[in-house]
């Protein structure tokens, strides 16, 4: 072959089968090697620059290689994703020792419970991996059908101090009494308190108003409950009573006087599927009765809002 400046080349082998010989106009100084291509970096050929596809060949497996490399020193340090989740949901399921039933047969502060509902029988349970939008940290309550208790359903009942903080001090709970329920803390996650919101936009179109309930980490006075008996002919005699370890009762915010509800809706977490918890409203009595104070008393109550303490078999 002769070259278009009248220097002799040697003959040019036939490219391979689906291969595509290209000179650029760079290479075609005697001595110089021949690349083959296959026919998808031809038609590139343009865009693209021999050096690049020297080193090209290699790249994938070199990647992979360093990605294994990554994903094994992740793996050891226990920093995968999964890792993570899978480290969340052991810890929050960590085993609990409830309390034994008292001899008096009373619900006392400090006892350490589930809070289980009379119509799904799933307990109140708080999901640290769910933060919900708040002026403070809080996180996601549902009610797992779990029936061990663990972390993140065992409940105990608080009595707030004169300081507004919540303390265990010993004696009998009692129906219309202030007290706050804390959710006791584990690996990595404080003590957290059901609260509900002090203030809602009421619903014009229906006879109940629902709104969040979230687990926070800040006692203060929306972390405020009372125990109101099921039945309203009986809520006016009982109370002020001590409540039995056997009774079925409502649980009542101190604030809005919203009861704590559930029903057969579930919503999607970490631990899988499980009931929504929420605060609800209900209106059988005109809205300036709210103000009255004693407005809690004589109150229907629904049977999504009754609930009962699990203690220690």
């Amino acid at each position: 072959a002769v070259h278009p400046a009248g220097i002799e080349t040697a003959p040019r082998p036939a490219a391979p089968s689906g291969m595509y010989s290209v000179r650029s106009h760079t290479l075609l100084q005697q001595g110089e090697p021949e690349f083959l291509y296959v026919k998808q970096t031809v038609l590139g050929a343009k865009a693209l620059q021999g050096s690049a596809h020297i080193g090209n060949w290699a790249e994938d497996a070199i990647r992979e290689e360093l990605d294994d490399s990554a994903f094994a020193e992740q793996r050891a340090a226990g920093t995968l994703a999964l890792q993570k989740l899978k480290s969340k949901v052991v810890s929050a399921r960590t085993p609990v020792q409830l309390t034994a039933r008292n001899e008096d047969g009373l619900v006392h502060f400090g006892d350490v419970m589930m809070l289980e509902s009379t119509l799904t029988g799933a307990s109140v349970a708080a999901n640290s991996d769910v933060e919900l939008a708040s002026s403070q940290l809080s996180y996601q309550v549902t009610a797992t059908d779990s029936l061990e208790p663990c972390g993140r359903n065992a409940v105990t009942i608080m009595r707030p101090n004169a300081h507004g903080e919540s303390e265990a001090s010993p004696g009998p709970v009692r129906y219309g009494e202030p007290l706050a329920l804390a959710i006791r803390s584990y690996d990595g996650v404080p003590t957290m308190y059901l609260q509900t919101p002090s203030f809602a936009l009421p619903s014009m179109s229906k006879g109940v108003h629902k709104d969040d309930i979230a687990a926070v980490t800040e006692m203060s006075p929306e972390c405020m409950w009372r125990l109101v008996h099921k039945d309203p002919k009986q809520q006016l005699a009982a109370h002020g009573m001590a409540v039995s370890a056997d009774d079925v009762f409502a649980l009542q915010h101190v604030r809005t006087n919203k009861l704590l509800c559930t029903d057969f809706a579930k919503t999607k977490n970490i631990f899988g599927m499980e009931f929504i918890v929420f605060g609800q409203l209900v209106r059988d009595a005109q809205l300036g009765e709210m103000a009255l104070k004693q407005a809690h008393l004589k109150r229907h109550v629904p049977e999504n809002s009754q609930w009962t303490l699990k203690y220690h078999a």
